[in-house]
């Protein structure tokens, strides 16, 4: 299996990584940046398409271990994004993981025991399961 993530090495200051890398993918943060909604879905779409070509190509299955986006950003732009990432994965047929569930990433606030319902919305496809 081969498991991509949507983390950048610079989003996590502080944090330890092994060197050298013990495995390599693709990066689907990189596309967060000041390009418009559109542009970054095209680059989204590509990158994704070239992991699941690759992944195809050697007949191994693919799964994005994490996607997620921090709460310090717009809800708007938070819902977009998510909402992108995952209709694109399903379309290609990829498994997902959210990150994370309840803290700065999460879908959940524990402290009043509610779902932010737009991220679960988007991550959900717009129903309430």
């Amino acid at each position: 299996m081969i498991s991509l993530t949507g983390g950048r090495p610079t989003s996590h200051p502080g944090a330890h990584a092994v060197s050298p890398a013990l495995c390599r993918g693709i990066n689907i943060g990189g596309v967060l940046d000041a390009r418009s909604d559109n542009d970054r879905r095209v680059v989204l779409r590509r990158d994704l398409a070239t992991a699941a070509q690759w992944a195809g190509a050697r007949g191994v299955p693919l799964f994005v271990g994490e996607f997620g986006t921090y709460a310090a950003a717009d809800r708007d732009s938070r819902v977009r994004w998510t909402t992108a990432v995952r209709t694109e994965l399903e379309r290609l047929g990829v498994g997902w993981c959210y990150w994370d569930f309840a803290t700065d990433f999460g879908v959940f606030d524990p402290a009043g025991g509610t779902w932010h319902e737009p991220l679960r919305a988007a991550l959900l496809g717009g129903t309430s399961r």
